[in-house]
């Protein structure tokens, strides 16, 4: 019972703002989510146990956004090194498949995970633009004069870029609350699709 209490205590304490933020409301959260990482990552320890748990007893098989941000695994250090981020980012689920590039693999761009899927991808303008084919209004060369041999490929809309569910990711990494497996149903199992780019 006193657990129970001190949890209590802790969630009357909290502001409406800090609770958005927590939930993944980044518009309710208003100012507060520019609070320092530290500060951010400590009110995610403080209540992490509870949101999980909320959102488990919903969506069994599935995690917040602020758990993909703040307990994810993290990709291996080493992996980047030199770069600010090395071993700070979330491991991203496995890919399994389907065709497009995400942004960081072949541009400047930091690797930026949503729900443990790449969040930017190539688009068709950059696949023109990199490689030499884009034009103007008028029809005149814009970006690369010269075509090159520019990687990145668009999501191609008949096959889009397949990953496992996050079921399958936490399985993988043996993080099912008790229980939580049990309720799971197949399609809890099934691939997810990237249809979007940024």
């Amino acid at each position: 019972m006193a657990v129970r209490a001190k949890k209590l205590k802790a969630k009357q304490q909290l502001t409406d703002e800090s609770e958005a933020w927590l939930q993944g409301d980044e518009k309710g959260a208003g100012f507060f989510k520019y609070s320092t990482d530290d500060e951010l990552a400590a009110l995610w320890a403080t209540h992490s146990d509870r949101i999980v748990a909320e959102h488990v007893a919903e969506y069994p098989g599935s995690r917040p956004a602020r758990w993909w941000q703040q307990s994810a695994p993290r990709i291996p250090l080493g992996t980047s090194p030199g770069c600010y981020y090395d071993g700070k980012l979330p491991e991203p689920r496995k890919r399994l498949g389907g065709t497009g590039t995400p942004a960081s693999e072949v541009l400047a761009y930091v690797p930026t995970f949503s729900y443990g899927l790449p969040a930017i991808w190539i688009t068709p303008w950059q696949v023109k633009y990199y490689g030499g084919t884009a034009v103007d209004i008028r029809g005149n060369p814009i970006g690369s004069l010269v075509p090159t041999d520019f990687k990145g490929v668009a999501i191609d809309m008949s096959n889009p870029p397949r990953f496992e569910s996050q079921a399958t990711y936490l399985k993988r990494h043996g993080l099912f609350l008790a229980g939580e497996e049990r309720r799971l149903r197949k399609a809890d199992w099934d691939p997810e699709t990237v249809t979007n780019y940024e």
